[in-house]
């Protein structure tokens, strides 16, 4: 039985596809499944929610997997998955979580403990990130993103969340 193959990756998921050249039967062989209705591979979602996760650069991540001999595709793939998929993902649970916990403190006293940070390590100080927390749960209540020169906003910002 002779057969002509070819080899295809858009990551790290390899796939085969064949065909006979006696019968003309055509026949595809895949490393990972593909996530329904993304058509994304299994495998390629988890890489890119492993260097989303861990805070790393994607560039980063595709030299560790270089380092482990892991083939892997182009950093552009991992971004794409990022942005298209896991970010929205992560805003619709952060939103629903942050409800359900407003939910829960409604017609309650609160005590609201808030703090900002102005640099994270290798980014730049123009920024500030405040979050404010639920003392009674430490649980974060709302955290929001500033420019600098707006110094006491963030707090009025993050307990407006809050109060409405």
């Amino acid at each position: 039985m002779d057969t002509e193959l070819s080899r295809g990756s858009g990551g790290a998921a390899v796939t085969a596809a064949g065909r006979c050249l006696d019968c003309d039967c055509l026949f595809k062989w895949r490393l990972s499944e593909l996530v329904p209705e993304t058509q994304i591979a299994h495998v390629d979602l988890l890489l890119s929610t492993a260097i989303l996760f861990t805070w790393s650069e994607i560039t980063q991540g595709m030299r560790l997997f270089q380092f482990m001999d892991v083939a892997v595709g182009p950093p552009s793939t991992f971004q794409r998955h990022q942005v298209k998929h896991l970010h929205k993902t992560i805003c619709y649970v952060w939103r629903q979580k942050q409800q359900e916990h407003l939910e829960s403190l409604r017609g309650e006293k609160v005590v609201l403990g808030g703090d900002g940070r102005h640099s994270t390590v290798g980014h730049s100080a123009m920024y500030c990130t405040y979050s404010v927390q639920d003392n009674a749960s430490r649980k974060i209540v709302n955290a929001v993103q500033v420019h600098v020169s707006i110094l006491f906003q963030p707090c009025i910002h993050c307990v407006d969340i809050v109060i409405i």
